[in-house]
């Protein structure tokens, strides 16, 4: 945003879709510091778009949920035994979920990609499963206790 503000301000002109996701407003298990990166990144877009707003700058946060890629099985893995079975548990319910469900990542990114002939952009857009663009209407708290109700911890 630093490289392109100065530009748009100029022009007067100009959009910034920042990716975050639905986990930006609620913490699911064994995501915390996934959560607390998209969390500060909804904060800031929620700044810049008030402050830039003025020099015709649109600011937006794009929230995929669920996509259909290997990003489960290329992160690191918690090596603790206490918590082998709340991750095993997550582990095996996102699988089944992931394959089920999941959009490709080129679904997703033509989603997004739609969203810039749109003449004005709203705050958030969840983007994904219907089902998951739900999330965006719910209150942290109740979506906190939904997403966490399956695991027996």
């Amino acid at each position: 945003m630093q490289a392109v503000l100065p530009t748009m301000r100029e022009r007067g002109a100009g959009r910034i879709l920042n990716i975050s996701s639905p986990a930006g407003r609620f913490a699911p298990p064994l995501e915390g510091v996934y959560s607390a990166s998209k969390a500060a990144l909804e904060m800031l877009s929620e700044a810049i778009r008030f402050e830039v707003g003025h020099f015709g700058v649109q600011v937006t946060i794009v929230e995929p949920g669920t996509i259909g890629t290997d990003m489960t099985e290329r992160q690191e893995k918690f090596e603790l035994p206490e918590y082998a079975p709340l991750v095993k548990q997550y582990a095996q319910r996102f699988a089944r979920y992931r394959q089920r469900r999941a959009p490709s990542a080129e679904q997703i990114a033509s989603e997004i990609a739609d969203l810039l002939d749109r003449r004005r952009l709203p705050l958030r857009v969840p983007v994904g499963l219907r089902s998951e663009r739900l999330f965006a209407r719910l209150t942290p708290s109740l979506l906190g206790r939904l997403v966490r109700s399956p695991y027996k911890w």
